[in-house]
């Protein structure tokens, strides 16, 4: 796309690497701090977003088997990212809470965390 860098260049290569990864559908970016009302995303495509990114998980913060990324927004509490299981390995996990409790995200991934 040639310089200079640019919002609107940046969100054409993220929405085509989606687009090339059938993920146009699932995720929709409008800007890339994360903070509009109109990135949309679903779970299931955070998940295979995940996928995707697999080989640079070690850039996530990290902590008690996991690497993951917070979200936060009015009313809204994200965790996605990478677990440690003892029966399956390294997992893939999305959650998103309409909750202003920012702690409940960790205790509901121990749980799953424990379950599997």
């Amino acid at each position: 796309l040639g310089g200079p860098v640019s919002l609107e260049k940046s969100l054409k290569v993220a929405n085509d690497m989606l687009a090339a990864n059938g993920l146009a559908d699932s995720i929709h970016l409008e800007e890339g701090s994360g903070i509009s009302r109109d990135n949309r995303f679903t779970a299931r495509g955070l998940a295979q977003l995940l996928h995707l990114f697999e080989p640079n998980a070690t850039l996530l913060r990290s902590g008690r088997g996991t690497l993951f990324k917070t979200g936060t927004f009015s009313g809204v509490r994200t965790l996605a990212g990478y677990a440690d299981t003892s029966k399956h390995g390294r997992v893939r996990f999305v959650i998103a809470l309409r909750s202003n409790d920012s702690a409940m995200r960790f205790r509901l991934l121990k749980a799953i965390q424990s379950g599997l």
